[in-house]
């Protein structure tokens, strides 16, 4: 079997071949740092990462161009499964118009960028999609818990910031908000310091940045952020629930 050097190389080489652009996308590269930020404070965090000289990246989470690649298009998850099925990995009468029906209303409906919400289709979150996938191949059926344990978001970052609220501000609030009326509208918060992220003004972006709203629409200058899908409405239910156990 090739190895991880080969099979990059024969990647590279195609790509070259059909004149294809190659992304290599990494994720959660700055996890390390963000659990400093949100377990130690703000003090431990700069006494690490003061000393950074890297200062000149492109923040290009929100940048059109860059919308479909991070998901899968309804078409993408079509060709994917008759893919998998054509090789013989999925049941003879699967059908694929059906797996793609249950999972739509859990997994679609991601928008990352306000200039595309009337030109590129709605995304599938990619994990969501192979988890169901890997579950279908093994068990030849849909999986019997549709969100996958292993992407849901971190409670303990969203309580973190939800104890700020003694500081100042209604992150709970805001929740609840969002929970009962499924969005918001509000200014997207693009970028911003380490020393802002305590600041409430900002919570819905970072809920936005954390895959817990989605881009939906816009209200004149403003944009309405919604939550995508059943995946996450759940996560916000349980979140909520376990708030008022805790109270």
């Amino acid at each position: 079997m090739p190895d991880f050097v080969s099979k990059l190389n024969y990647l590279n080489f195609q790509t070259r071949e059909k004149n294809i652009p190659l992304y290599l996308i990494i994720d959660e590269y700055d996890n390390f740092t963000n659990v400093v930020l949100n377990e130690q404070g703000n003090e431990v965090y700069h006494a690490l990462t003061h000393a950074s000289g890297f200062n000149i990246g492109w923040n290009i989470s929100t940048s059109y161009q860059f919308n479909m690649m991070l998901g899968f298009s309804e078409e993408d998850v079509r060709t994917m499964l008759q893919y998998y099925k054509d090789a013989g990995q999925l049941p003879d009468n699967t059908d694929i118009e059906a797996m793609i029906t249950e999972m739509k209303p859990w997994y679609d409906n991601y928008c990352f960028a306000e200039e595309c919400l009337d030109r590129d289709p709605k995304m599938f979150n990619c994990d969501m999609v192979l988890y169901y996938l890997r579950n279908y191949m093994d068990l030849g059926k849909s999986p019997k818990l549709m969100i996958d344990p292993n992407t849901r978001t971190d409670y303990n970052k969203m309580k973190i910031l939800i104890q700020l609220d003694r500081l100042d501000g209604d992150r709970k609030g805001v929740l609840r908000k969002i929970t009962n009326e499924g969005q918001i509208v509000t200014t997207l918060v693009t970028t911003f310091p380490a020393s802002e992220i305590a600041n409430p003004e900002i919570f819905p972006s970072l809920l936005f940045y954390y895959g817990m709203l989605t881009i939906s629409a816009t209200r004149g200058s403003r944009i309405v952020l919604s939550i995508p899908n059943n995946n996450v409405r759940k996560q916000y239910y349980e979140f909520m629930r376990e708030e008022v156990q805790d109270f």
